[in-house]
């Protein structure tokens, strides 16, 4: 009972979740169809390419083959032969990644809910529970039952976008959206126990604590290393279509289009935002940037060629600058001071000299592989010839990453110690002092204990110097009873 109910639940949401992308892909082209062309072209034109933007954007490789008069016009021998577009709008996918992330939450919560009833249900009929069995069986049918759903609904969909000019790829459709739906579900599920499955890894690796605190502090600052190498990207992406803004103004007015067409392309381009900010983190820490086979942009090096008439290609510096090299300078910077905040912040003490190493080398490895990723799932091909290159160039990006990251992080971790002595923390009390207010407390405390002892013990034990005193005030002072007195 409680599998059918759960799959039945998550089929339902599974339908939602690709409902509401496939959706925002289809309605803007509807009204173009029905408002702009008068309900003359085919509907099916507008529901094969909805459907193939969608399945674009969680990476279904779409096969084309111009039209020979749309070819001949472009000019390009290349335009004649058949190619592939694999260039994932990532906005869509992390859409239903989100979407997933939120029911594998939800998925989460009905299965702990469920195993409590179960307990309280069974208990109060002297049986035995089994509240992990019930716990672990929801999960698992409502995680199959939400990725079979989704792969049902991207092989149809696919099949119905077939057509001799773009016909997506059958195979990719039904495991690509499952596949998307089915990582965000799971990583709903491990963040709710993230603390459960660090403690049961570290358990059963035996790894010692003077290990695991390192690693542990690593992966913190990994991921904030990730957080801010997006914010970077995506100021710099801000940057470059605010002051490029009137360039893409032009190329949007030379294509002439109506309200609703600039809606559907300002649909499009947002969708590709994701993959712009991608590539301004690989232009800001150095890597090169392929526009096209031949065409590379660097914070060193311009030389483009043509490019498609999309306006957000507007925004493209077309020459170096000299302050370039200064936001590749500011974004090492911004990394370290951030790692060396955030490694005072989860590793505020240690005792071996390698600890801040073995941190280091997790940061890396995490920030590096996360870096290499995103870039390989922002890069690919939009159009025949030379628009097969498109993205970042993977190899310089990992060797940067790897290389790049590897140097901020160990200066993050090591220079930790450097703030300290900056800030006045005393050395002796630990690398990394967490409450540097507790050790002065301490210690002035220790001093006023150690000044009360002092006062409170006798300085003469035999009281020798006392008597002596006590007699010499004697001599000096008259005798009270010797004096005469005065009578009145």
């Amino acid at each position: 009972m409680y599998r059918l109910n759960v799959s039945l639940a998550q089929l339902v949401q599974a339908l939602a979740i690709a409902g509401v992308g496939l959706a925002i892909m289809f309605v803007p082209l509807a009204l173009v169809w029905s408002i702009d062309r008068g309900f003359g072209p085919d509907i099916l034109l507008s529901w094969r390419a909805a459907v193939d933007a969608w399945l674009l954007g969680h990476g279904v490789t779409l096969d084309a083959q111009l039209p020979e008069a749309v070819a001949a016009r472009l000019g390009a021998e290349e335009a004649l032969r058949p190619f592939s577009v694999t260039l994932w709008p990532l906005g869509i996918g992390l859409l239903t990644f989100v979407l997933s992330y939120r029911s594998g939450l939800a998925l989460e919560s009905a299965a702990s809910g469920m195993a409590a009833d179960h307990v309280e249900r069974v208990e109060g009929f002297g049986g035995t529970p089994r509240p992990h069995s019930i716990f672990t069986q929801v999960l698992l049918w409502g995680v199959i039952g939400s990725t079979l759903t989704t792969a049902v609904v991207g092989f149809v969909l696919a099949l119905t976008a077939q057509h001799e000019t773009v016909s997506p790829s059958l195979v990719q459709a039904a495991y690509m959206p499952a596949l998307v739906s089915l990582i965000g579900h799971v990583t709903a599920i491990l963040w709710r126990h993230r603390t459960l499955i660090a403690d049961f890894v570290t358990e059963r690796l035996t790894i010692p604590a003077e290990w695991a605190m390192p690693i542990r502090a690593g992966l913190h600052v990994g991921v904030v290393t990730i957080v801010a190498l997006v914010a970077l990207g995506s100021a710099a992406t801000g940057l470059t279509l605010f002051t490029h803004f009137d360039r893409m103004v032009a190329i949007s007015e030379a294509s002439s289009p109506t309200v609703l067409g600039a809606l559907v392309m300002f649909l499009a381009q947002l969708a590709l935002l994701p993959n712009a900010v991608v590539w301004a983190i690989s232009w800001m820490i150095g890597a090169p940037v392929q526009l096209g086979t031949g065409s590379t942009l660097s914070p060193f090096e311009a030389s483009l060629g043509p490019l498609p008439g999309i306006p957000a290609f507007g925004a493209i510096p077309s020459t170096i600058e000299p302050w370039f090299l200064a936001l590749v300078v500011l974004t090492a910077v911004v990394v370290v001071a951030l790692g060396m905040m955030a490694a005072r912040r989860f590793m505020p003490e240690h005792d071996e000299w390698w600890q801040p190493l073995v941190a280091a080398v997790s940061a890396t490895v995490l920030a590096a592989t996360a870096l290499v990723v995103v870039t390989v799932l922002s890069s690919g091909a939009i159009g025949p010839g030379r628009m097969q290159e498109l993205g970042p160039d993977i190899g310089a990006v990992a060797a940067i990453a790897f290389g790049g990251l590897a140097l901020a992080m160990s200066a993050a971790f090591y220079g930790s110690k450097g703030v300290d002595y900056v800030i006045g923390r005393d050395a002796e009390g630990g690398l990394f002092d967490s409450d540097p207010d507790d050790d002065g407390d301490a210690d002035d405390a220790a001093a006023a204990d150690d000044a009360v002892e002092v006062e409170a013990e006798p300085a003469d034990p035999d009281h020798t110097e006392t008597e002596q005193l006590d007699d010499a005030v004697a001599e000096t002072e008259p005798d009270r009873d010797a004096a005469p007195r005065s009578e009145p």
